[in-house]
């Protein structure tokens, strides 16, 4: 990267259908107009914006901002800036390949109503297309130079090969056009017999084959829902396996057209409704009743079949909307902030949130905008907003994990490494990290989805070490969420970097000494311990948008952090020391413990506690 001595970055935004969506990063404000003015000269899209972005005060300052009046135009290439290099003829039989070859062609498909599958093995599709002198060349330019950037060839010879497996592609085409005996299998909705009467010398011959059995029947088919019901209705007559490697890409193929995604749903009332509705179908739980689509099916099978090719790109879908500034909905900041909260209730996961690294950077570039008071928040305020909304740390691990792994790193890799690091810190033991109510079993999966994210190749080495250690120090303990009724849980404390901790066991007293400015807990965060103070001052706030909001200073004979362990529900307010401070630890054990014992002696104190600790948080909320 060139040497930034401006200290801003340039985004290139293009307007789509009434909204602002990015269309390129750049370091250079050069670049940056260079590509705006390609775009321009392309009239393509209704509108060009460049935005410059200070890295040190967060300003941005709009450069250019120009819009153009299209109108009706031909069909073009959509100019796709990744392809798969292809080795032999069945590797554009391939998902990645069709996908690619989808999104290049996507005005030619939608205008014709075929997946890149059909379009594929449709021998008079292919002639025609071959023939328009304007997007036949201009679609083996664009892909020619993919592959030429990735295999470091001359253009011209990765163009050239291109245009001989055209050829090939056709010969293929009209074979399979004239074997007409594959379509009684499919006729009969026996997909797993197609397969059977295939090629048995090699996988991709094999593949080939029952694909173009299946683009075969999917060509006899009208319109989208029709084409979605044949594979719906061969799917519920084939295993698992056979779903997941025929059926899944194929539906998901599908539903990478817009036009397809209307027909299915039936339309969108606003930004969050198509959100909650693409989101749903992925759980197998939507609402939504398009009687003149096979939407309930649809949905239905997707609760009970692996389909994760499909599921990736509907939440796709989702992080491209939700990644640009048009509103969710049409009634105002706080509707948009409900909105916001209640989508991220739908994608929590055992370990993160679904839709991995796409997904997790667009709720971090939104949630910038939902939370600003007035202006936009800064990242690691956005993501403590979000992480004080995520139920337990185990999916505020995954989640920053996935935010590292998205575009958000490339400009923010230090602000997400803080947080993540202080996260990482504040885990005690395995009881600290999921909550209490898991099995092993979901422990264990968890633990192996946070491990494979910690391997993305971005991620520094230290940190991945930090990360990796602290998870091996934790499952070494052994000291897991208890899953019945008679098991105990045992909380103990960890040396930390800037605090000293005595590690003794839960029945003797530990004690704590920490220096002014560190902070104790954060709001949001899940409780383990809470502190009595010997002596010493500690501040007591909660965040209002950028500001922090002083509730209080507590001092010698004070606890600390006791509500949350009474009622188990994450930090209402945040602890900072103020001056040196040493506490005694109390752990959940010996508040539980206490607790239990003044319940057998006096159920009614014990229960003005808990009515107590609730009308607390119920005036805490009131000034959210």
């Amino acid at each position: 990267m060139r040497n930034n001595l401006a200290q801003k970055t340039y985004d290139v935004f293009v307007s789509e259908e009434g909204r602002w969506l990015i269309e390129s990063h750049h370091a250079t404000r050069a670049e940056a107009m260079a590509r705006a003015e390609a775009l321009l000269d392309e009239k393509r899209v209704a509108g060009v914006r460049v935005v410059a972005e200070s890295q040190r005060t967060g300003e941005e300052e709009v450069l250019l901002e120009e819009m153009m009046d299209v109108g009706e135009k031909p069909v073009q290439i959509v100019p796709i800036e990744d392809a798969p290099v292809c080795r032999n003829i069945h590797d554009f039989y391939t998902f990645s390949a069709r996908q690619a070859a989808g999104r290049l062609l996507r005005e030619l498909l939608d205008q014709r109503g075929q997946t890149a599958l059909e379009f594929g093995f449709d021998c008079g599709a292919l002639r025609m297309f071959e023939r328009n002198d304007k997007i036949f060349p201009a679609a083996m330019q664009r892909v020619g130079g993919i592959h030429a950037r990735k295999t470091g060839d001359k253009a011209s010879d990765c163009t050239d090969r291109l245009y001989a497996a055209f050829a090939q592609i056709k010969d293929v085409a009209q074979a399979t056009g004239e074997d007409r005996q594959r379509l009684a299998f499919l006729e009969r909705l026996d997909l797993a017999g197609l397969v059977a009467s295939g090629p048995t010398h090699n996988d991709g011959a094999r593949r080939q084959y029952v694909l173009g059995g299946l683009a075969l029947a999917l060509g006899q088919r009208g319109d989208w829902t029709d084409k979605l019901a044949l594979l719906i209705e061969l799917g519920e007559k084939a295993d698992d396996a056979l779903v997941t490697e025929y059926i899944d890409e194929i539906v998901a193929e599908i539903l990478e057209s817009n036009t397809a995604i209307n027909d299915l749903f039936g339309g969108f009332a606003d930004a969050v409704s198509a959100f909650r509705g693409l989101v749903h179908v992925t759980q197998g739980r939507c609402q939504i009743n398009n009687p003149r689509s096979c939407l309930t099916a649809f949905n239905d099978f997707m609760a009970k079949r692996p389909m994760p090719l499909t599921t990736s790109v509907l939440l796709a879908r989702v992080a491209r909307t939700l990644s640009g500034i048009r509103p969710m909905t049409r009634e105002g900041p706080a509707a948009e902030l409900d909105a916001f909260k209640g989508l991220l209730r739908e994608l929590v996961e055992q370990a993160g949130i679904a839709g991995g690294p796409n997904l997790a950077g667009a709720l971090t570039g939104r949630s910038r905008m939902v939370f600003a008071d007035p202006d936009d928040l800064s990242v690691p305020d956005a993501l403590n907003h979000i992480l004080a909304l995520l139920p337990n740390r185990a999916v505020q691990l995954g989640f920053l994990l996935d935010v590292l792994a998205s575009p958000v790193r490339e400009k923010h890799e230090q602000a997400v490494l803080g947080v993540l690091a202080r996260l990482v810190k504040q885990l005690t033991t395995l009881a600290s990290l999921f909550p209490k109510d898991m099995s092993p079993a979901q422990v264990e999966s968890s633990l192996s989805e946070l491990r494979e994210k910690m391997m993305f190749d971005g991620l520094p080495e230290k940190y991945r070490n930090l990360f990796s250690q602290t998870l091996d120090r934790l499952v070494a303990r052994g000291d897991a969420p208890a899953t019945g009724a008679d098991e105990q849980m045992t909380y103990k404390m960890e040396d930390a970097p800037v605090t000293t901790t005595t590690a003794t066991p839960p029945t003797q007293v530990q004690r704590r000494e920490a220096a002014p400015g560190e902070v104790l807990f954060e709001e949001g965060d899940e409780a383990d311990v809470a502190y009595l103070i010997l002596d010493g001052d500690v501040d007591i706030y909660r965040k209002a948008g950028n500001q922090e909001v002083l509730l209080a200073t507590l001092r010698r004979g004070d606890i600390v952090g006791e509500m949350s362990l009474i009622d188990n529900q994450p930090r209402m307010a945040s602890a900072r020391i103020k001056s040196d401070t040493k506490m005694t630890v109390i752990s959940r054990e010996d508040l539980a413990a206490r607790l239990g014992r003044l319940a057998e002696t006096d159920k009614v104190l014990r229960r003005i506690i808990d009515v107590f600790v609730d009308r607390l948080r119920g005036q805490a909320r009131m000034y959210e």
